[in-house]
């Protein structure tokens, strides 16, 4: 397992008293000490000791039951459910020791709301356009948290630092308050799959959608097909017959080097269809392109050595969480290496995948023959990536699973939270 490395302290931070400052220091302590001994995520934090610390709002039907009743077609289900990340966390929430019926002894404050499921339903079935659909998540939210700080009286005291929501659409925060200030959040946690550090709302360019010290990322759910075919397969598990597996389609305009420029436009295909001509122009031996059905791709990754995983809508896709839980090395196309999951996971992700600046994709090829003439090299990634696959399942029940390095992150970051100017 791999040392994590400490959050970038966004800001300066004092303690309000000797107890918050002893805690949060030995917080930090543990962190250190765990680095040194090499820990991973599940043991350098513990949670809390006992149980009954976080408090779920009983929210009405229309934040919850209400949306789950709207209409979906159920042919697109296994292209949506990635999105349910609000109801998934919601359940483990409800069956976990975390959970307590006393607010007022409670240290986390959580907001229900199925957010990914609402936005389907208006796009898939109400044929609304993409920015309606975002207008109607938008109200949605800001009516939940109206509730909240109307009903409860838990927000005010702090400004809700210690009440988190899922955002479990692409961009998170942006596609969850589009166009509101920053106020209307106050210090709300969210969790959520992404967290672009150039990202900014669409429509008012204000704010950032990720927030290093207020935002815990999350690897997203896989869809119930991939889930029932076993969520983790090792890299050692069976031989693997194909070099490099290009699962994606293009379809952009070929020969252009103008990746990804534009932080607020993702869905670029230029990028793929360059890669896909590359292959075409000199094939790497026994690599694989192509689009083909989920089951195949599943299937393929299983015997694949590398999975090229260019960027879509969103920063990080389904594939590179696909391709870790299949044991294939993920290649990715991050300028500065920004893998946002490392930042809260701690995870060197050089030690188990590839990156390559998107300007310099011409090297992608060469980069990954050198590697595969190197069984040792491989094997050294492989026994890496082996180690870290538990750290991206769902539902796993292990203390290093998802549920629990997301319950970890949120009290680290809860412990170690500026004091408020009100506080």
């Amino acid at each position: 397992m791999f040392p994590l490395r400490l959050l970038p302290l966004a800001r300066p931070w004092s303690c309000s008293s000797s107890v918050r400052c002893l805690l949060a220091w030995t917080l930090l302590a543990k962190f250190f000490c765990a680095v040194a001994g090499g820990a991973g995520p599940a043991d350098v934090l513990s949670l809390p000791t006992g149980s009954n610390y976080v408090y779920i709002y009983d929210m009405p039907q229309r934040f919850t039951q209400d949306i789950l009743a709207m209409p979906l077609d159920q042919s697109l289900q296994t292209w949506t459910q990635w999105y349910d990340l609000d109801q998934h966390v919601h359940r483990f929430l409800q069956n976990s020791t975390a959970l307590t019926q006393q607010p007022e002894s409670a240290r986390l404050f959580f907001i229900p709301v199925y957010l990914g499921r609402l936005y389907h339903s208006l796009l898939i079935e109400s044929g609304l356009p993409h920015s309606e659909c975002l207008r109607h998540v938008t109200a949605r939210v800001l009516d939940a948290l109206q509730h909240v700080r109307q009903t409860f009286p838990y927000w005010d005291g702090s400004n809700g630092q210690d009440h988190f929501m899922v955002f479990p659409m692409d961009h998170g925060r942006c596609h969850a308050l589009a166009g509101e200030n920053q106020h209307v959040m106050g210090e709300l946690f969210a969790v959520q799959p992404t967290g672009d550090l150039a990202l900014t709302d669409f429509e008012t360019r204000s704010w950032y959608c990720y927030k290093p010290r207020r935002d815990v990322l999350v690897p997203v759910p896989l869809e119930s097909v991939v889930q029932d075919a076993g969520a983790i397969h090792t890299p050692f598990t069976d031989s693997r017959t194909i070099s490099v597996l290009y699962r994606f389609a293009g379809g952009g305009a070929a020969g252009t080097v103008n990746f990804r420029t534009d932080p607020h436009n993702y869905s670029r295909t230029d990028l793929r269809t360059a890669l896909l001509d590359q292959h075409l122009i000199s094939p790497i031996p026994a690599a694989v392109a192509g689009p083909s059905t989920l089951a195949q791709t599943h299937a393929d990754m299983k015997q694949s050595v590398f999975c090229v995983c260019p960027n879509g809508i969103s920063q990080h896709t389904l594939r590179v969480f696909r391709s870790i839980l299949a044991g294939c090395i993920p290649v990715t196309f991050f300028r500065a290496f920004d893998n946002p999951l490392e930042r809260n996971l701690g995870l060197d992700w050089s030690a188990f995948s590839v990156n390559i600046n998107p300007d310099e994709y011409m090297l992608t090829q060469q980069t990954l023959t050198k590697l595969l003439a190197n069984p040792r090299r491989i094997q050294t990634m492989q026994t890496a990536l082996q180690g870290v696959q538990p750290l991206f399942e769902w539902h796993s029940g292990r203390s290093d699973g998802v549920e629990h390095n997301m319950l970890r992150e949120l009290n680290l970051l809860l412990d170690t939270s500026p004091v408020l100017a009100n506080g």
